[in-house]
């Protein structure tokens, strides 16, 4: 049985676990302050066990930003993902906010853009993995 829960118990070990799986790095002690600071979040369980995360970071009233989109590699592709969407999406329609981001590489635009977002351009600056010069005039 497949279990879909908003601010559901889990332990950071259990995230990291996931983000493991994936390639990514594990960033337990990250999580230990993050999900205390998330406007909300979502875990995906199979018979118990945590396949699938997703957080959600807003103000509350008009936008939200997903972060740390999630299901375990031995998961992928069985709709898991997609059920977690639409849970998430649907819930923060019904709290009133109005517009969700996310990013993600361009492999993944497909599956996106089934799920209802609109592709458009952005920007963003990752401290950890890119490069940043500080010298840019404000």
């Amino acid at each position: 049985m497949v279990k879909i829960e908003r601010n559901g118990a889990v332990r950071p070990e259990e995230i990291a676990d996931v983000r493991e799986s994936v390639g990514w790095d594990r960033s337990e002690n990250t999580y230990r302050k993050t999900l205390l600071a998330l406007y909300s979040y979502y875990t995906v369980r199979k018979e118990g066990r945590l396949i699938g995360y997703l957080g959600v970071v807003s103000d509350g009233v008009a936008d939200a930003m997903f972060v740390d989109v999630v299901i375990h590699r031995d998961y992928q592709r069985m709709g898991f993902g997609r059920k977690l969407m639409i849970k998430a999406i649907g819930d923060l329609k019904d709290d009133g906010i109005r517009g969700l981001q996310l990013t993600f590489p361009p492999e993944l635009e497909g599956f996106y853009r089934s799920v209802g977002f609109e592709i458009s351009s952005g920007g963003l600056i990752d401290f950890k993995y890119m490069k940043w010069d500080a010298d840019v005039d404000p």
